[in-house]
């Protein structure tokens, strides 16, 4: 979703005031954990206090509002910069300014079930996507075939 600095600075005000945020989800990269019209909950999070593997929502370079998983961060010039990687996404994310993060994922509302993101099986599935990063190319893989079986029945 594209949105402007204002709109990024209401949602963190929102989750500031109210405690959350819920967000409609749109695309593929956190598939299959976060699919399309899924409802994701964001809280507030410091920095200091992301793990590895955790979903995170920011504003990429382009003005899109991104959510997925934080890999690693490192310092240059005296600035903090935090990458952050989609599930089926193949590379990492260009670098990210602390001002751009917004909050972190608390929970997402699907059709029938709403799953913590502390849950279990999402913090294993995680662990999984950021140490075997073979599993993105396969979920990649299963999503273009899905696209163009959808395409041809067209």
């Amino acid at each position: 979703m594209q949105v402007n600095a204002k709109t990024c600075l209401i949602i963190k005000e929102i989750i500031k005031k109210r405690g959350w945020v819920e967000l409609p989800a749109q695309g593929t990269s956190m598939f299959p954990v976060i699919q399309e019209g899924d409802i994701c909950r964001f809280v507030s999070c410091e920095t200091k206090n992301l793990q590895k593997g955790d979903i995170i929502l920011f504003q990429d370079s382009t003005g899109k509002l991104v959510t997925h998983r934080y890999v690693k961060s490192y310092e240059e010039l005296n600035e903090q910069f935090y990458l952050f990687k989609g599930d089926t996404n193949l590379g990492l994310d260009a670098p990210i300014a602390k001002d751009k993060i917004i909050g972190k994922l608390f929970l997402i509302k699907k059709k029938k079930t709403v799953k913590k993101a502390s849950s279990l099986s999402l913090v294993v599935w995680g662990a999984v996507i950021i140490r075997c990063p073979i599993v993105s190319g396969w979920l990649r893989s299963y999503l273009n075939k899905k696209t163009r079986k959808a395409v041809a029945n067209l």
